[in-house]
Formats: C-alpha cells, sequence, structure tokens
C-alpha cells in the first residue's frame, strides 16, 4: 500500500533526523547515512575500528573490514532486498526508496540470460559508441566546462541512448527520466526530500513505460536483447531495462568522474593518460578501490548465518560499507594512496553492480577518460569539488570546474 504523500514526507523526515540524532551521539554508521560530510573517510575509519561486524543503533550490522566484506558480498543466505514478510529494518520505506530496482538480478539464471548483452565479453565492442559519444559532448563545449555536469552524467545517457535506439522526443524523455532517476541508489540507504522523493518514482515509473511500454515495444537491439533476457515474470521482466539504465547511468557518471579527479590531483598522471590510452584501465581499477562509485551496500539475512563470530537471525540487515573495506589497512597497502600500478590489492565490488552492469559501467569509463586525456591533454582543475548531500551510496560529484588550456 502507498502512503499518502504527507505520511511520506513525515517518515522520510522521521528516519532522516533519526539517524542525525544516532550521528551525533557517536554513530559511525547512522552519520555515514546522513550524507552531509565532505569528507567521509573519518566516518570509515571509526566504522572499522568499531570491530569487525558491529550493531549500529539503526539496527544494523555492520562490518568496514575488507576480510568480513569478502565473506559476506554475495552470501547465499544474504540478499539485497527485503524477503517478502520482512520489514525493512533500518526504515527506509519501499514506497520512498526504489525498490523496484533491487531483484531484477536476483532470479536464477540472470548470468546466462545476459551475458550476450552486458557481459565481459559482449561490452567491448561497445568501445567505439562511447568514443563517439564523448566526442559529442566535448565538441559542444567550450575551453571551461565541468566535467562532472557536461561531461560525466550526461556520457552514459548518451550512451545507452544510442545502444537503446532512442531517438528524438523519445530521446529527451530518456535523458530526463535519467536525471531525476539518478537519486535512486542513494535513496535506498538515505531518505531523500519529499520532493525529490516524487520525482524520483515518477521518473522510475515513466523510464518503465519508455522502454518496456506496451505502447511503444523495445527499441534497437540491445534493449530488444535485454527484453528477451529478463525473468519470465512480468513484474521483475519490468524492471530489467529500468534497472540497467539507472545502475549504469549513476554509477558510469561517479566513476568517470572520480576517475578524473584522480588523474587530474595527481602530477604528470593526466600527462601520462594522454600519452598511454591503455592506462585508462588502470586508473579505472584504481579508482574503484580508492573512491568506489557504490560505498555501501546493504543486504537482509533469507535466513540465519554466522559472521565474524556474530549469529545474525533472519530478517537483520547487514550493511557492507566498501568504501572503508577497499581501504582497510589491515588488507591494503598504503590504502590512502591512488597507486594505478598496484598490484594483488583485493577490490570488492558490490553483487548487484557486478551481476547486472560492470563490465558495461567499466567499458564506458575506461573508454571516456582515454577520450578525454587524448583531447584534452592540457586539462587542468580550476575550482573545488561539489558532491551531491544525501548521497551516502556514491558520493556523486556535482561539480567539478575545468579548463582544456
Amino acid at each position: 500500500m502507498t502512503l499518502a504523500a504527507s505520511a511520506v514526507g513525515r517518515r522520510l523526515h522521521l528516519v532522516h533526523g533519526t539517524r542525525w540524532v544516532h550521528g551525533v551521539n557517536g554513530d559511525a554508521y547512522a552519520r555515514l547515512l546522513r550524507g552531509f560530510d565532505d569528507d567521509p573517510h573519518p566516518a570509515y575509519d571509526e566504522i572499522r575500528r568499531r570491530g569487525p561486524l558491529w550493531r549500529s543503533r539503526t539496527g544494523v550490522w555492520v562490518t568496514g573490514r575488507q576480510r568480513v566484506a569478502a565473506e559476506l558480498l554475495g552470501h547465499p543466505a544474504l540478499a539485497e532486498r527485503a524477503p517478502d514478510g520482512f520489514p525493512v529494518a533500518d526504515g527506509v520505506l519501499p514506497e520512498d526508496a526504489a525498490a523496484p530496482l533491487i531483484g531484477a538480478a536476483e532470479t536464477d539464471g540472470f548470468r546466462a540470460r545476459t551475458a550476450h548483452v552486458l557481459g565481459a565479453d559482449a561490452v567491448p565492442e561497445y568501445r567505439p559508441r562511447v568514443a563517439e559519444a564523448c566526442a559529442r559532448l566535448l565538441a559542444g563545449l567550450g575551453t571551461e566546462l565541468d566535467l562532472a555536469a557536461d561531461v560525466a552524467a550526461r556520457l552514459p545517457g548518451e550512451v545507452l541512448a544510442d545502444l537503446f535506439g532512442l531517438t528524438g522526443a523519445r530521446r529527451r524523455r530518456f535523458a530526463d527520466g535519467c536525471r531525476h532517476a539518478a537519486v535512486a541508489l542513494d535513496s535506498l540507504q538515505c531518505p531523500q526530500t519529499l520532493a525529490v522523493t516524487r520525482r524520483m518514482r515518477a521518473a522510475l515509473d515513466d523510464l518503465a513505460a519508455l522502454l518496456t511500454g506496451p505502447a511503444t515495444g523495445p527499441a534497437g537491439g540491445v534493449l530488444s536483447a535485454l527484453a528477451d533476457a529478463a525473468p519470465p515474470e512480468e513484474a521483475a521482466g519490468l524492471r530489467l531495462p529500468v534497472a540497467v539504465t539507472v545502475l549504469v547511468h549513476r554509477t558510469t557518471a561517479v566513476l568517470l568522474a572520480n576517475a578524473a579527479l584522480a588523474a587530474l590531483s595527481r602530477p604528470g598522471e593526466w600527462t601520462r593518460l594522454a600519452d598511454e590510452p591503455g592506462r585508462a584501465a588502470r586508473v579505472v581499477a584504481e579508482t574503484l578501490r580508492h573512491d568506489p562509485p557504490v560505498a555501501v551496500q546493504a543486504m537482509t539475512a533469507r535466513t540465519g548465518l554466522k559472521a565474524a563470530g556474530r549469529h545474525i537471525p533472519p530478517g537483520d540487515r547487514i550493511a557492507v560499507v566498501i568504501g572503508a573495506a577497499n581501504r582497510d589497512p589491515d588488507t591494503v597497502p598504503d590504502p590512502r594512496g591512488f597507486a594505478p600500478d598496484r598490484t594483488g590489492t583485493p577490490v570488492l565490488h558490490p553483487a548487484l553492480l557486478h551481476d547486472l552492469a560492470a563490465p558495461l559501467v567499466r567499458v564506458q569509463a575506461e573508454t571516456a577518460l582515454a577520450t578525454l586525456a587524448a583531447r584534452l591533454p592540457a586539462l587542468r582543475r580550476t575550482g573545488p569539488v561539489l558532491r551531491a548531500r544525501r548521497a551516502p551510496v556514491t558520493r556523486a560529484p556535482l561539480r567539478v570546474p575545468a579548463r582544456t588550456a
């Protein structure tokens, strides 16, 4: 049952306010979920210091330790959504958070059905399209540009629209839907304002109608293939193209912006990228560890399990703070350093992103980064970075001012 707007607004405000109080009173996970800190790493450090697996005042079991996180991510007893009959223990309502995104990749045989569309062997052929889309965006920009708003936030929408065969009014509608649905990943863990929540849900519904609605039907080879790969259950099938769109769009935008920031912030790295396009893959791989596009993954116990000496009963929530675990000094040498040439360092990825979109996200980020460096070898950052508030999952950059010469 969907709550009235006033009731939803009160609940969003209550959950956010409760976390604010817990955070002020020393709960590092609650402080992280508020999404208002410019630097989350003090909270990450405190989450690790609290122990391998501990219970936040929010009711969620939390870990920022790499070894425990690796054990929990993808654990067969854990689901990325609350199973039927279980409450959402951390207080985020399914009506408010982008619940339709979760579950599309939780059916048997999903990887096998989508491998020919989204798998690691299929997506390299998309590289020329990514390079073309990036070149189109850069052609319309002057010497002053915003790497976040002008490039990173727009590129994945251009690429997906190309792959889905969208043109004209449908393409513009798709771009609007992607923009308003961008907060969906963060809304799963952090209540947004009522206005933002309502725009997000309307955008998700519109994307579903645009991509899979009976009036329009699937458009483009990739979209048709996704429709064919969708689970047989109608509800899950309608979610699949939307889930791919939102995951790929937001995580690509964040990963590309973070990778470009890292390269521009280290002496000589951007010049080296311009001279060695193949180095983009290393920069992106290190960015996935250093500043991942999905920093928190919450799951629900389908059944009881034991982890780090703790017994987790069915229905309890567990949060893996990937941003903290990927900088765990117990397993990662020089965890704060950005070193694209490092080898053998474990890097954790959220299971849903890994299953649904990781190859396409990486191909876009790597290709776009190499294209940017090749076309703009003298690019430099000219002002402070502005990141989204209430975005503890993605920490999405909103503004990265730069100059091309």
